[in-house]
C-alpha cells in the first residue's frame, strides 16, 4: 500500500498562504503607481500590439489611454501584471470575485532569513508597486 505524504488535490482548487494584502481588484488599480501602470501598458502593447481589441482601444483613446480603463473592461489586473512584479511577488486571483492577493509565499523565504525579515522586505516590495498605506497580514486561502 502507497501512502502519500505530499500535497493530495483532486479539484481544480488552488491553496496558498502568503505574506501580503488582499484587495479588489478595482481598488488595486487605483494604488498602482504611475511608473507600475507605464510598465504594464509597455507590455500590453508588446503582448497585444496587434490584437484587433487592444488596436481598437488604443485608436479610439489614442496612445496616451487610460490604462485602468482597458484593465477594468478587457482583462484581470494579475492577468497582465508586469513580469518583473511578478518575479519579486506571487499574485492570485480569485478569478470569479474581481479579488486579488499579492504577497510572498512563506516556502520563498531564504532558509538564513527571519520570519520578521521575510516580512519587512516583502512589504518594501509592495510599496514600490503601490501608493497609499496598506496593512500587510498573512494570508491563507483556498481559491476554486
Amino acid at each position: 500500500m502507497k501512502i502519500r505524504t505530499g500535497f493530495v488535490s483532486n479539484s481544480s482548487s488552488t491553496s496558498f498562504c502568503i505574506y501580503g494584502i488582499g484587495i479588489k481588484e478595482n481598488e488595486l488599480i487605483n494604488l498602482l503607481k504611475p511608473e507600475t501602470i507605464k510598465k504594464i501598458r509597455n507590455e500590453i502593447k508588446e503582448r497585444e500590439g496587434e490584437d484587433e481589441c487592444f488596436e481598437k482601444f488604443l485608436n479610439e483613446y489614442g496612445e496616451n489611454f487610460d490604462i485602468r480603463e482597458w484593465l477594468e473592461g478587457n482583462c484581470s489586473i494579475a492577468e497582465y501584471y508586469c513580469n518583473d512584479i511578478e518575479r519579486e511577488l506571487d499574485i492570485f486571483d480569485d478569478g470569479d470575485y474581481g479579488y486579488c492577493y499579492l504577497g510572498r509565499q512563506y516556502i520563498n523565504m531564504a532558509s538564513d532569513q527571519t520570519k520578521e525579515a521575510f516580512e519587512k522586505e516583502t512589504e518594501e516590495i509592495i510599496k514600490r508597486h503601490l501608493k497609499g498605506d496598506f496593512k500587510c497580514e498573512t494570508i491563507e486561502e483556498t481559491i476554486y
